[in-house]
């Protein structure tokens, strides 16, 4: 690995210091103590060509597709690795993930459920509602937005943009509901601000 980097260093005819090294895991569906162990020993093989200008470990633990409805909780697998790796001694190491979507490509196709993926400490909590024709999802958004408000995991409407949106839809008010993106988008404006509050701690 250090000779790759060399090689690819000198290709590009940069410094060290200059170059912010990211180790990209992809999808994650589990951890293990070993798994720890080979992400720490694979970034202090690095630091040997030098002192890179930061070092970020990436992965993500969202699957490509949530199998079941309702209510449901599933470990931040991306998180509990970083955690793992930083308490082994990797310190300056930074956290890295894919936000609230799959890691890797895959096809589109138009789902005939609505979807919310957040996240919590140490685990997402999934939503997931099937919509009654295409014509329902403001409707069906709103169902998925109440059952996470009235979860234990809801950290409220003033967390962020996209928190205040789920109450709001959870009430059956605000705009833009009816629209494919919305979920993803209310979904994203709470993992920033959730990263940006752990950034904080």
């Amino acid at each position: 690995m250090t000779g790759e980097i060399e090689r690819l260093l000198k290709g590009l005819e940069l410094a060290v210091g200059d170059v912010d090294l990211i180790l990209d895991l992809g999808y994650l569906e589990s951890i293990t103590a070993e798994l720890a162990d080979s992400v720490l020993s694979a970034f202090e093989a690095a630091r040997t060509v030098g002192p890179f200008r930061s070092r970020t470990l990436l992965s993500g633990s969202i699957p490509s597709t949530l199998e079941r409805t309702a209510l449901w909780e599933r470990p931040r697998f991306e998180e509990a690795l970083w955690g793992a790796v930083v308490d082994g001694g990797g310190r300056d190491i930074r956290l890295g993930d894919y936000g609230v979507v799959y890691p890797r490509g895959g096809k589109l196709f138009p789902s005939k459920h609505v979807n919310m993926k957040y996240t919590c400490p140490e685990h997402w909590l999934f939503g997931r509602e099937r919509m009654a024709d295409s014509k329902k999802q403001a409707s069906t958004l709103e169902i998925v937005c109440r059952n996470l408000v009235e979860s234990e995991s809801f950290s409220g409407p003033e967390f962020s943009w996209g928190d205040q949106e789920i109450a709001n839809a959870a009430n059956g008010t605000g705009t833009g509901n009816s629209l494919k993106s919305k979920p993803i988008a209310i979904g994203t404006s709470h993992h920033l601000a959730y990263l940006a509050s752990l950034q904080a701690a």
